[in-house]
């Protein structure tokens, strides 16, 4: 008979454990020096030239202790660092027993190795959802908080101290921009891919602990962002008998009374464009955008 490596059996009141022999000794061996447990048909072959798996194993006996802590382990929750770390900043250091101090840098959905950190050096490494370098050994944990604090059981995230919830005060497909600086500068929420890395994430994350610096573009064309010198059509006239005409930016709006060169009524002006060149000595509609008299 020949028992596998890592069955657990009971023998003369024992329990005992198969366990691969690398030194090819029966040192560590509960029958150690008794020969005759070989031809015994409960315990098995130990020789690998006797074994179809051509491996020499010891049999060892089973402590409590071991059983209590194998148990122990079996009832833990599996490691997952994807979520512990779902939320870490980019650039946030942990600490690796083989790499030492690595630098954050994401997590990549839907692959073996999904945490991706990067070395001192620059070299990028990646470990598996549980910490480890590589999947198909047995081998433990190896990426950690810090090099004081080499478990994850107690780990509180310090980017969620002292924290409170924020509501999002823009969507993807906002049009924003800053309140006082560079409001000429306009950014679009979109979602947005590292090639780097392969990591989703959306371009709104970095306005989020400083979103009420900014404010939503209007949906509707703001005649104060013009500037001087630039290309406008003018509607003059009421009612049914007006007409679109083309003009110049002479003194912009921003903290004065809009003017044009042919100082005509400003009351109707949207800027010569793609989308508007078309209404040049007619009496149509402008777009939709343009008409911000109407609210």
């Amino acid at each position: 008979m020949e028992r596998k490596i890592g069955e657990v059996f009971e023998c003369e009141g024992k329990k005992l454990q198969v366990k691969e022999s690398h030194c090819h000794s029966c040192d560590g061996c509960f029958f150690k020096g008794h020969c005759e447990h070989s031809s015994n048909p409960i315990i098995g072959l130990c020789e690998k030239d006797q074994r179809e798996d051509e491996k020499d194993v010891i049999f060892v006996e089973v402590q409590e202790q071991e059983e209590a802590e194998e148990q122990h382990q079996e009832e833990q929750p599996k490691l997952n660092l994807c979520e512990i770390l779902r939320d870490c900043p980019r650039g946030t250091k942990l600490y690796s027993t083989v790499l030492g101090y690595v630098i954050f840098q994401g997590i990549v959905e839907g692959v073996v190795y999904p945490i991706v950190v990067s070395c001192e050096n620059g070299v990028t490494e990646t470990f598996t959802a549980d910490g480890k370098m590589f999947i198909d050994l047995d081998g433990e944990c190896t990426l950690f908080p810090s090099k004081e604090q080499r478990s994850w059981a107690d780990f509180i995230a310090p980017w969620y101290k002292k924290e409170k919830l924020v509501k999002p005060k823009f969507k993807v497909g906002d049009i924003i921009r800053h309140k006082e600086t560079n409001k000429d500068d306009v950014y679009k929420i979109s979602k947005v891919y590292n090639d780097s890395y392969g990591i989703d994430g959306f371009t709104w994350m970095i306005y989020m602990k400083y979103q009420d610096q900014y404010e939503l573009v209007p949906n509707k064309f703001d005649p104060k962002t013009l500037k001087a010198f630039d290309r406008v059509l003018v509607r003059i006239g009421d009612g049914d008998a007006y007409c679109w005409f083309a003009d110049f930016v002479s003194i912009p709006g921003e903290d004065s009374f809009l003017c044009t060169m042919s100082n005509k009524d400003t009351s109707m002006i949207i800027p010569y464009n793609d989308d508007t060149k078309h209404l040049v000595g007619t009496t149509d509609e402008a777009p939709d955008f343009y008409r911000y008299w109407e609210d």
